[in-house]
C-alpha cells in the first residue's frame, strides 16, 4: 500500500492513520496535508492541496490524504502527487 514512498511520508502516512479521530476531530471532512508529522495545511480539493504545498515544499516531500470518518481515507496516500 505505501509501496514506493521515502522512510519520512511512510511515517507521516503512519502518523496519519495514528491520529485520524484526532484529525477528523479538529479539521473534519477535508484533505489534509502532513509533513514530517506535521500538518501544513487543509483544502478542500486534492489539486488545491498539491499546487499550494509546492509553493513551500519540494514535492515527494509531503503527503496528502483525504480525511473522514471512513476507513476509505487510507486510500490514496501520496508522495507528492495525488491519485484516487
Amino acid at each position: 500500500m505505501i509501496a514506493g514512498l521515502t522512510e519520512q511520508q511512510k511515517a507521516d502516512f503512519n502518523w496519519f492513520k495514528e491520529h485520524r479521530n484526532d484529525l477528523y476531530q479538529q479539521y473534519g471532512n477535508c484533505i489534509i496535508v502532513i509533513s514530517n508529522k506535521n500538518v501544513l495545511g487543509t483544502y478542500d480539493i486534492k489539486y488545491e492541496a498539491v499546487t499550494e504545498t509546492v509553493k513551500n515544499q519540494e514535492m515527494g516531500t509531503f503527503i496528502v490524504q483525504k480525511l473522514s470518518d471512513s476507513d476509505q481515507c487510507y486510500r490514496g496516500v501520496v508522495g507528492g502527487a495525488y491519485y484516487d
